[in-house]
């Protein structure tokens, strides 16, 4: 009863938030819970929605430990499979905190997940050529794994950038000269960055750029950064009191 009424209502953020709501206020046990995610992430995979199921497998796998992560070994090795082969998943560093995918660490899976997390073309194409077998094992496509990482190595490359030469993208993505006009159309549509493509100059002049990983460090210097803007801010409306009110000082 309770995981048919579930599966009715997982679709979107709205419902999925609806779905936690449910496992705290009927206090499921950790097995109960690790049965409902079960459940919405088969009938996310049957329905096709690979993104959707990424993020039930991900809360799937927040219910182990380290010393239960070995259990859901398969389960790791699937939601890492899953991620990297979803077009639309560029951020994945969340996946690393999970136990399960820890537990997976020497294996190629996990080194491909580090790979799309902080690595580039380059040190994809040197994992291919020694795990190509290992690739194919996985069900995972080489051209669409390239086609992905490319976009991940250009973002990556853009980042704080206002313009980049297309001779740095043709050397930094492994492409062909006449090959760089073309991904930079693909890429713009993906919405992921925005700029110009100046061909008579070949180069490519940066507007926005989305950050595919954020890591800790990252996060601290936005919070630093927040933090000063709010010292900025608090200096600002007293010195617009002391200007409207002069006596209040």
């Amino acid at each position: 009863m309770i995981i048919r009424s579930a599966s009715a209502v997982l679709p979107d953020r709205g419902p999925f938030l609806q779905v936690k709501a449910w496992i705290t206020s009927w206090k499921l046990d950790d097995s109960r819970v690790r049965i409902l995610w079960r459940t919405l992430h088969a009938a996310l995979i049957k329905t096709g929605e690979i993104t959707k199921a990424s993020r039930v497998m991900v809360e799937l796998l927040k219910t182990f430990t380290s010393d239960t992560a070995g259990e859901a070994k398969e389960e790791a090795f699937q939601c890492v499979r899953d991620a990297v082969g979803d077009p639309y998943a560029v951020s994945l560093d969340h996946l690393l905190s999970l136990k399960p995918v820890q537990h997976l660490k020497g294996q190629p899976v996990y080194q491909l997940l580090t790979i799309f997390v902080g690595g580039d073309v380059a040190v994809y194409m040197e994992f291919h050529q020694k795990n190509g077998a290992a690739l194919e094992k996985m069900g995972l496509s080489h051209e669409a794994n390239l086609k992905k990482i490319r976009l991940l190595t250009f973002l990556n490359l853009c980042r704080g950038r206002q313009e980049i030469s297309h001779a740095e993208i043709e050397k930094a993505l492994v492409l062909g000269a006449g090959d760089v006009e073309d991904f930079l159309i693909e890429a713009l549509k993906t919405r992921l960055i925005s700029g110009k493509i100046d061909a008579a100059q070949r180069r490519f002049r940066v507007t926005t750029c989305i950050e595919p990983s954020f890591s800790k460090a990252k996060w601290q210097e936005l919070r630093d950064g927040l933090g000063t803007w709010q010292s900025q801010v608090r200096h600002l409306k007293r010195m617009l009191v002391s200007v409207t009110n002069p006596d209040s000082s």
